[in-house]
């Protein structure tokens, strides 16, 4: 017989969660690889792209390994960079001809460099050659001209000077007809035009930049250089630098240039077929 405080047992069990259900989905898991292996592939190309940035810039800050210091070289009027690159690789100046011209292009001045003469020391880079180069950093050559020379003594003293082109030490006899000094401010300009006869071109001060247009490279005159402006040639002249530039012509020609008008204007250069090269004037008086 059952007392009235007898009950029956009571079991209270204990469930423990499995292991299981703690872990993520299965398919979860599985997206979550293709993430981690893109972020690892990315970080890489990052370092490997920052590897080949420093490997360029240090390569860049190496100096050339020039045949002589100084080294001194010309580039005609005309010249393309591709053909200087290929001169001073045969000089030894440079192991190759690309990089300056890749580095031109990635730049995108590899249409400007400018003719002259110009001179490298030990030192120099591959991007200070370009920067040289596109910035028409040409050398200056003086010439003296004593009070009282003629122009026959000059054409003797262009002639006996090394670093004077032919095409101006040859100027043709005749009477000076012309000579005056005038001055541009910074920006100005001559405008498009020819001369009738031989001009002689001495920039006192200031930076000249002469246009022949017809996709003819630019030719950069500093103070204390000179340079000849043969008969039917058209260009303009720019006042390129900071400061008023001061130049002396000395006009020089043949009897039918006599009280020649100095500047014919003209709204710019006649090219040829190719489009490269300006062709001269034919002047009605002159011919």
């Amino acid at each position: 017989m059952r007392s009235e405080y007898d009950h029956r047992a009571i079991i209270i069990r204990r469930f423990t969660r499995s292991r299981l259900a703690c872990r993520p989905h299965s398919t979860a898991y599985a997206l979550s690889r293709p993430f981690q292996f893109a972020a690892r592939f990315i970080a890489l190309l990052a370092l490997a792209a920052l590897s080949v940035a420093a490997g360029a810039w240090w390569w860049l800050a190496q100096p050339l390994a020039l045949p002589s210091s100084p080294f001194v070289f010309d580039v005609k009027s005309g010249s393309t960079l591709k053909a200087v690159a290929r001169d001073l690789t045969a000089a030894k100046v440079l192991s190759s001809e690309w990089p300056l011209v890749a580095l031109a292009r990635l730049r995108g001045v590899d249409r400007t460099i400018k003719a002259g003469n110009y001179e490298i020391v030990d030192g120099v880079t591959l991007p200070g050659l370009l920067r040289r180069l596109t910035q028409g950093d040409v050398t200056a050559a003086a010439l003296t001209i004593l009070e009282g020379s003629t122009f026959g003594d000059l054409k003797a003293a262009l002639a006996a000077d090394p670093g004077v082109k032919p095409q101006a030490a040859s100027l043709p006899d005749g009477e000076v007809v012309e000579q005056y000094t005038f001055t541009l401010c910074p920006g100005e300009e001559t405008g498009w035009h020819y001369h009738q006869g031989n001009i002689w071109v001495v920039v006192i001060s200031g930076t000249l930049t002469e246009d022949r247009g017809c996709n003819q490279p630019l030719e950069v005159h500093n103070a204390g250089t000179a340079f000849a402006e043969l008969p039917g040639v058209v260009h303009n002249v720019t006042n390129s630098g900071n400061a008023i530039a001061t130049v002396a012509v000395q006009g020089v020609g043949p009897s039918c240039t006599a009280g020649f008008n100095d500047l014919v204007p003209l709204n710019g250069p006649v090219c040829d077929k190719s489009g490269n090269n300006p062709k001269r004037v034919k002047d009605p008086d002159c011919q």
